[in-house]
């Protein structure tokens, strides 16, 4: 079966089982929606979420893995058929759980991730980094805090050729906004242009409508800010419309 992950997983933000309906046409597809209720979240308290922050951060990684073995281990679908779908710091979530695990995923979509997080939280001058150490550690003043977020920061770990499991890696769809105050386009940029030179061999601009061959996308919206179309319901649903299209394609296509 193919199968759509989306979770979160920091916060303290739970991943709510809700009605939506950018669901349906997956479902209509015979797709499976699977919501793990990963640690940095607060679906089962307040030491579920403290068990996934600061210098546990990557238990959400771990976690989220896990149920992406699991998945594949009860039959339900296999690395061939998931993808996984995370936005802002669950976008950090399953880029990261992406390049730890690259031959577990089809296609990963990419909304407005944290991607380089160590970056981000250096930077004092941003809007958010100094209210943010409370979530991910300070960086600049604990050392142990910066080697730890290296070890799981997207844009630091992205794979080179020689570590992959296998000679593939999932197709990913990123998005970001040049006029976002949480998250800046510019970290989406950097993380694609050392995606794309870490793997070339993999991702070297082939021919997008070959969906055996993973593709490396990208789209830095002009006219909105973090939370995308916001109110413009239109927006949404385009956006929404380009996202499953790329599932679709790269997955069941």
């Amino acid at each position: 079966n193919p199968v759509l992950m989306r979770s979160y997983g920091a916060y303290g933000v739970p991943t709510e089982v809700d009605f939506r309906v950018e669901n349906f046409p997956l479902l209509e597809r015979g797709w499976i929606i699977a919501l793990p209720h990963v640690r940095g979240g607060s679906e089962l308290g307040r030491r579920w979420y403290n068990g996934g922050k600061l210098l546990k951060k990557k238990t959400s990684m771990t976690d989220f893995i896990s149920v992406a073995e699991w998945l594949v281990k009860t039959g339900l679908t296999s690395p061939r058929y998931l993808s996984a779908m995370g936005t802002s710091a669950g976008g950090l979530l399953v880029g990261a759980s992406g390049c730890m695990r690259p031959d577990l995923f089809r296609a990963l979509v990419l909304r407005v991730p944290f991607i380089d997080p160590l970056s981000a939280m250096l930077d004092p001058t941003l809007p958010l980094t100094q209210v943010e150490y409370l979530e991910w550690g300070n960086p600049q003043m604990d050392a142990a805090a910066y080697d730890y977020m290296a070890s799981y920061a997207p844009y630091d770990i992205i794979p080179t050729v020689d570590q992959l499991p296998t000679a593939t890696a999932p197709s990913i769809l990123l998005s970001g906004a040049v006029k976002d105050q949480r998250v800046n386009y510019w970290q989406i940029l950097k993380y694609v242009a050392r995606t794309r030179e870490h793997l070339s061999v993999i991702y070297d601009n082939g021919q997008p409508n070959d969906t055996n061959k993973p593709v490396l996308l990208a789209h830095i919206d002009e006219n909105f800010g973090h939370f995308g179309s916001g109110s413009d319901q239109d927006g949404r649903l385009k956006e929404s419309a380009k996202e499953l299209a790329f599932l679709i394609s790269r997955v069941q296509g």
